[in-house]
C-alpha cells in the first residue's frame, strides 16, 4: 500500500466515516442525558435509591465508554482513514485535542475488563474459571471507576471528547443528521 501524507492509502467509505462521527456525538448525548437525570434526582431520594440509580447509570456509562473508545480507535482513527487533506487534518486535530483526555481514561486500565466480566458476562471473571466477582470478593478489585467522583469525572471526559467531535466534524455530523432524516 502506498502512503499519502504519512498514512497508508486505503479504500475509504465516506458513509462509514460520517457514521462514526454520528456515533461519537450520539454517545455524548446519551451520557449528558444520564448526567442530567442523575443530577436532578440525587438530592431528592433516599440513600438506597440513590445508590441503585448511581450504579445503574455508572454501569451504563462504563458500557458506553468502551463503545465510544472502540468507535474512536477502531473506526474513526483506524478504519476511516480519509484520503482528502481536509478530513486528515480534522482527524489529526481531533486526535491532538482528545489525546490528553483519552490518556486520563486509560488510567483506569481495567475499565474494559470490568465491562466484560461484570457488566456484560454475568459477574463472572473470565480469567478465574468464570467465578463470580461477588463470591470471590473481587468486585472492587478492578481499576475502573468506582465512586461518585469517578462517575462525575468520567461524565466530564466523555462530554469533552464528544463535544470536541461535534465541533471539529460539524459538516460530517450535519451530513449524518440529514441522512437520518431522509
Amino acid at each position: 500500500m502506498k502512503k499519502k501524507n504519512g498514512r497508508k492509502n486505503i479504500n475509504v467509505d465516506r458513509d462509514k466515516y460520517v457514521e462514526s462521527i454520528y456515533h461519537i456525538v450520539f454517545f455524548g448525548n446519551i451520557v449528558r442525558s444520564f448526567n442530567v437525570a442523575y443530577s436532578s434526582v440525587v438530592d431528592k431520594i433516599n440513600n438506597d435509591d440513590r445508590m441503585i440509580i448511581r450504579y445503574s447509570i455508572q454501569w451504563n456509562v462504563m458500557i458506553i465508554t468502551i463503545s465510544l473508545l472502540d468507535e474512536i480507535n477502531n473506526f474513526l482513527f483506524r478504519y476511516n482513514n480519509p484520503l482528502d487533506v481536509d478530513s486528515i487534518k480534522k482527524i489529526d486535530s481531533y486526535k491532538y485535542m482528545t489525546e490528553p483526555i483519552l490518556n486520563e481514561i486509560s488510567k483506569w486500565p481495567d475499565l474494559r475488563k470490568f465491562r466484560n466480566n461484570v457488566l456484560a458476562h454475568n459477574f463472572r471473571i473470565d480469567t478465574d474459571d468464570f467465578r463470580s466477582v461477588h463470591l470471590t470478593n473481587k468486585l472492587h478489585s478492578y481499576n475502573a471507576p468506582q465512586s461518585s467522583l469517578d462517575l462525575l469525572t468520567l461524565f466530564k471526559y466523555l462530554d469533552s471528547i464528544t463535544k470536541i467531535a461535534g465541533e471539529v466534524f460539524v459538516k460530517e455530523y450535519q451530513e449524518a443528521l440529514r441522512s437520518c432524516l431522509s
